[in-house]
C-alpha cells in the first residue's frame, strides 16, 4: 500500500503547459441507453463550450430497439450534434471503429452513454497527452447511483484508480473505456478497437502498450451510472473478468513487462495462496479426524473455534484498515468519520464476492477465452 501511494503522489501533470487542441472529435455509441444518454450529451456540450475547444460530436444510435432514437431526434434538435443510427446492431467496437474513420480532429474522445463529464477530468486527460509517449488516457468513475452496492462499487473503483494510477510512471496496463481520449495516430496504428474482444477498451490499452505506447489514467473523475441490482452487478464484473482474462492470455509480453504489476500481482498471489494452503491444511486435518477419529472431531471442532476466534477477529480487523485508503473519498464526500467503517463490509463481504464470482466468470469461459483469441468476432455490448 505505502508503494502504491508513493508512486501515486508521484504521478505529476503540468497544467501550466496546458495547450488548447485544434480540436476534439467525440463519439457516444449507444444502445437502449434512454435513460442516460441525455445527461451525457448534456454534460458534454456543456463542459466543451465552457472549456471552448473545439469539438465535434458523433453520437451513435446501434439500432436501439426502445425509445432512445426518438429521445435523440429531439436533442439533435435542440443541441445540434452530429446523429447516426446503425440499421443493424453492429456492436460498440464495430461502430466506434466505422465512425472514428469520419471524424476530422486528432483527439479521439470516446464517452459512454451513461458517463457525465466535467471541465477538470477532460483539462487532465488533454493535459497528459501532451507527452509524446503518452498515446491514451482514461478517466477515474465515481457512481453516480445510490444506495448499498453503489456504495461498495464506489470503493472498488477506488480501489482501481489507486492501484492504476500507481501504474502512470510507467504505464497503466488498462483504459477505463467510460470516457477516455486516444490519439488519431496512435488508435488508426494498432488498428482501432478489436471486434472479437470482450473489454474492447481493456483490449485497446494491452495494444497501445504493445506498440510501444503509454497509458494513463487521469487523477479525476466522471460521474457513471453502475449496476444497483445483484444480476446486473454479477454480468458487469463476469465481462470484466472473462475481458481481463482474454487480454492476459492474449498479450503475456506486455503485462509481462510491467515490474509494478507484477510487484503487486506476486504480492497479492502470496497473500491468496497462504489463506488457501491454510484453508487447505484445516480441512485435510478434519478429513483425516473424521475418518479415523470420529470420536474427538466435535473436540477439536471446538478447539478451533475457541483458538481461531481472536485469530479471525484479528485478521478481519488488520485487513479492513488495509483499505481505509479507498473509504477516504467517501469522508470528503460526507465529512464523517464514520465514512470508514464502510471498509468492513467492503473487505469482508463484497470482495470475497467479487472474487469468487470473477473466478467463476473466469474458470467457466476459458474455453471461449482462447476460443476469442483466435479469428472468432463477439459483439462488444
Amino acid at each position: 500500500m505505502f508503494v502504491i501511494l508513493l508512486l501515486t503522489t508521484m504521478d505529476k501533470v503540468n497544467y501550466n503547459s496546458f495547450e488548447m487542441p485544434k480540436g476534439v472529435s467525440i463519439l457516444v455509441p449507444c444502445y437502449n441507453s434512454f435513460s442516460t444518454v441525455g445527461g451525457t450529451i448534456r454534460s458534454i456540450i456543456f463542459t466543451m463550450n465552457h472549456l471552448r475547444i473545439p469539438y465535434e460530436l458523433i453520437v451513435i444510435d446501434d439500432a436501439s430497439t426502445d425509445a432512445t432514437p426518438e429521445l435523440l431526434k429531439n436533442l439533435e434538435k435542440k443541441y445540434n450534434f452530429k446523429l447516426v443510427r446503425n440499421k443493424k446492431n453492429l456492436g460498440k467496437a464495430k461502430s466506434l471503429n466505422k465512425y472514428s474513420k469520419r471524424t476530422k480532429f486528432n483527439l479521439l474522445f470516446f464517452i459512454d452513454s451513461d458517463i457525465i463529464i466535467n471541465e477538470a477530468v477532460v483539462i487532465d486527460m488533454i493535459s497528459r497527452l501532451s507527452d509524446k509517449k503518452v498515446g491514451a488516457v482514461s478517466s477515474q468513475y465515481t457512481p453516480i447511483n445510490k444506495g448499498f452496492i453503489s456504495l461498495m462499487q464506489f470503493m472498488e473503483y477506488n480501489m482501481i484508480s489507486l492501484i492504476q494510477s500507481s501504474y502512470n510512471i510507467t504505464s497503466a496496463l488498462t483504459l477505463s473505456g467510460g470516457a477516455s481520449v486516444v490519439k488519431r495516430k496512435a488508435f488508426e496504428q494498432v488498428g482501432g478497437f478489436s471486434i472479437n474482444a470482450v473489454t474492447e477498451d481493456v483490449d485497446l490499452s494491452f495494444k497501445l502498450n504493445r506498440a510501444g505506447y503509454r497509458v494513463q489514467l487521469s487523477s479525476f473523475k466522471v460521474g457513471s451510472y453502475v449496476p444497483t441490482t445483484l444480476i446486473n452487478w454479477i454480468k458487469q464484473k463476469s465481462r470484466w473478468a472473462v475481458g481481463n482474462a482474454q487480454c492476459i492470455i492474449k498479450y503475456p509480453k506486455v503485462w509481462g513487462k510491467n515490474l509494478i504489476h507484477l510487484l503487486i500481482t506476486a504480492l497479492y498471489i502470496s497473500v491468496s495462496l497462504i489463506v488457501l494452503v491454510n484453508l487447505l491444511l484445516q480441512l485435510s486435518l478434519l478429513h483425516y479426524m473424521f475418518t479415523f477419529m470420529p470420536g474427538v472431531i466435535l473436540l477439536y471442532i471446538k478447539f478451533l473455534v475457541k483458538t481461531n476466534v481472536t485469530y479471525l477477529g484479528a485478521n478481519a480487523l488488520i485487513s479492513s484498515l488495509f483499505f481505509v485508503p479507498y473509504a477516504y473519498p467517501i469522508f470528503q464526500a460526507t465529512k464523517r468519520f464514520s465514512s470508514f467503517l464502510w471498509v468492513f463490509p467492503f473487505s469482508l463481504i463484497y470482495l470475497p464476492i467479487f472474487g469468487l464470482v470473477s473466478t467463476v466468470a473466469i474458470a467457466l469461459s476459458l474455453r471461449k477465452i482462447f476460443y476469442l483469441n483466435g479469428k472468432s468476432k463477439i459483439r462488444a455490448w
